[in-house]
């Protein structure tokens, strides 16, 4: 057996438990296969609590390891770095939780701001260059970083609160669905310096050309 057949039955065995790697150990495998076992989903579980800190504190040590355990067992990493583990997080949550919805919109805000500080840059535009542009023909392009998603609770409240360690609000369901916007603070290299703005935010400031200056500004 060559290297890349041992290495595909050793990820069999640690996915779905397979045992034909055993034949390539000498002696009782089990003690030693079991280690690397626990080892790469104890990795996991660690990967999901440094990612999903707010849903963490949220439902507590016991259910957050139990939902997550569940996710590496249906899920496994399907990239070179752990830094894209946990991409699919808030589904599993959502199905864990269908009457909860605020732990899946939670989920998504932890995911979607840890992608915010770890994505592409943008160039900002710079405020002296502001009056030169044509803004009657002037085309906006969003920081790359940004992420959208219609919610239908307080989570970013909830968030909001976790994250600077005071006691959460109890999780409400909104009468109107809101779109919330997460991106990162251009000037800062902290992954939770980032910024929640609301559909209506951006609305307002973009309801003449004096705002859309405005806005160009903020989101850059």
């Amino acid at each position: 057996m060559n290297l890349l057949a041992i290495q595909r039955t050793m990820r069999d065995y640690l996915l779905c438990g397979a045992d034909e790697i055993g034949a390539q150990i000498h002696g009782d495998p089990s003690l030693r296969l079991a280690v690397y076992h626990h080892a790469y989903r104890v990795q996991l579980l660690d990967c999901l609590r440094d990612t999903f800190e707010r849903v963490w504190a949220w439902l507590g040590d016991m259910r957050f390891e139990a939902a997550a355990r569940w996710h590496i067992e249906s899920r496994p990493p399907h990239s070179w770095t752990l830094s894209d583990y946990g991409d699919e997080f808030d589904r599993t949550l959502s199905g864990l939780y269908p009457d909860d919805r605020e732990v899946a919109e939670i989920a998504w805000l932890d995911w979607s701001l840890r992608r915010a500080f770890d994505g592409r840059d943008a160039t900002p535009i710079a405020p002296d260059a502001l009056s030169d542009i044509d803004w009657d023909h002037a085309i906006l392009r969003i920081v790359p970083t940004l992420r959208m998603r219609s919610i239908s609770t307080n989570c970013a409240a909830i968030w909001t609160a976790l994250s600077e360690m005071n006691a959460p609000p109890a999780a409400t369901l909104r009468s109107l669905t809101k779109t919330r916007f997460a991106r990162r603070l251009p000037w800062s290299v902290r992954p939770r310096a980032t910024t929640i703005i609301s559909r209506t935010c951006v609305t307002r400031l973009t309801s003449s050309s004096r705002r859309i200056i405005m806005l160009a500004s903020y989101l850059c």
